[in-house]
């Protein structure tokens, strides 16, 4: 197995995992939306918006990694 086949096998799995991963945090998101929508606390309207702010968090996190790897699949001339 040579290195450019390694590297995009693990592409390749990192690939298929960040779809759940970007399904999982808009379910967060939106779970975080509707406490908040349902809140009659204050209290619990803070939690809300904090899971809220972390739903976004993800998502940043997961577009830019997933943007990272297209980059670095098409620089390194990988199928």
């Amino acid at each position: 197995m040579t290195l450019v086949s390694l590297v995009s096998y693990l592409i390749g799995l990192i690939q298929l995992v960040i779809p759940v991963l970007t399904g999982a945090a808009v379910v967060l998101f939106m779970f975080g939306v509707f406490q908040y929508v349902y809140a009659v606390a204050q209290g619990s309207k803070e939690a809300s918006k904090e899971m809220m702010w972390w739903g976004m968090i993800a998502l940043f996190v997961i577009f830019s990694f997933w943007g990272i790897l297209a980059l670095l699949q098409r620089s390194l001339n990988l199928p």
